[in-house]
């Protein structure tokens, strides 16, 4: 992949069998981090499989909970790719850590549609630039 570092957009490029420039290991090895790391994967959403994550990335779907998990699982995958780390501060004084510490907790405690988006949005604009 090359930079900007990789929207939810590239990383379904990369997901998609054979299209992308990282090895199907190197995916479900970012994936497994991913899931383990997070509690909206795969308690709520599952992408623990190249297939499944390539659904949640581009999703036919555009209600708040697809897009917010599009944009979550864009953001874990560059934490695991090494685009960030947990303290890097990815807008103001707001580090990685807390950007998907506040979304993940919106997505779990069924946050309204409204609270969802704009979570989602910040990711976009933030953190999966």
């Amino acid at each position: 992949m090359t930079p900007p570092w990789p929207s939810a957009k590239q990383w379904a490029a990369e997901m998609h069998r054979k299209k992308g420039s990282l090895s199907d290991k190197t995916l479900l090895c970012y994936l497994s981090l991913a899931q383990n790391g997070s509690k909206v994967f795969p308690e709520l959403t599952d992408a623990g499989s190249l297939g499944k994550a390539y659904k949640v990335l581009a999703p036919k779907s555009k209600t708040a909970k697809a897009l917010l998990d599009r944009e979550l699982l864009a953001a874990w995958l560059n934490y695991t790719h090494g685009v960030y780390n947990g303290s890097a501060k990815v807008h103001g004084s707001t580090t990685l850590k807390q950007a998907v510490g506040t979304a993940e907790k919106h997505r779990t405690k069924n946050g309204t549609s409204a609270q969802l988006k704009k979570v989602a949005v910040y990711l976009y604009r933030h953190v999966n630039k």
